[in-house]
């Protein structure tokens, strides 16, 4: 029985098969590189106060007993948690066409979700999941301890929860009941999914920043 005789491809064959493949890649590759840079908006000038040397200069003081005297609460300025090495300002963001933008560098504070107070609220703050930004808050743990530093006070949240959710699900910014804090970042290869640390208020200090 007569064997059949593989056709070789011909070497201009191969080629054009390996040219018509290299546009399907550049394509893969630049939604790839569309999904990374999206995250990334042109937004206004930052100017990066120094608030950390400002509260180093500051005395811990004793947690606050009265409490209740903090009626209306305030705008985070910076955010730290030294367990995984974040130390960031925090720029406050309003809500257009339905999204924050996001700003790299530092911290957002979403201005719809609540003051930082130590009664009720959700406070949002999120961040792009870049080294030096918010991408060790994936690696917090139930427990650490988050300190959020604004008006001359120290308000401390301890990690309850961590979560991975779609971006549609914003209900993770709603009001809450009793004061919590959300941070939020991207997760994902393409950053189709939103990390989410949810941390609870533990203690608020007033300081002594003469």
């Amino acid at each position: 029985m007569a064997r059949k005789r593989r056709k070789k491809i011909s070497k201009g064959a191969f080629a054009a098969v390996l040219l018509a493949a290299v546009p399907a890649v550049l394509f893969a590759y630049w939604i790839y590189l569309g999904a990374k840079v999206s995250r990334v908006k042109t937004g206004p000038q930052v100017v990066v106060y120094d608030i950390p040397d400002y509260y180093k200069l500051c005395q811990t003081g004793d947690p606050l007993a009265e409490i209740d005297r903090i009626e209306e609460g305030f705008v985070p300025e910076q955010i730290v948690i030294e367990s995984v090495g974040i130390n960031l300002p925090v720029v406050s963001v309003s809500l257009e066409g339905g999204t924050w933008e996001v700003i790299d560098g530092v911290a957002n504070y979403a201005q719809e979700t609540s003051l930082v107070n130590p009664k009720d609220g959700n406070v949002g703050i999120y961040g792009h999941d870049r080294d030096y930004v918010f991408l060790p808050v994936k690696e917090l743990k139930k427990g650490d301890e988050i300190f959020v530093f604004a008006k001359d006070y120290k308000v401390v949240y301890l990690v309850e929860d961590s979560m991975t959710l779609k971006p549609e699900e914003v209900d993770v910014f709603y009001f809450s009941e009793t004061p919590v804090l959300t941070l939020v970042t991207c997760d994902g290869v393409f950053s189709q999914r939103r990390f989410i640390i949810r941390a609870k208020f533990d203690r608020i200090v007033q300081l002594n920043c003469n």
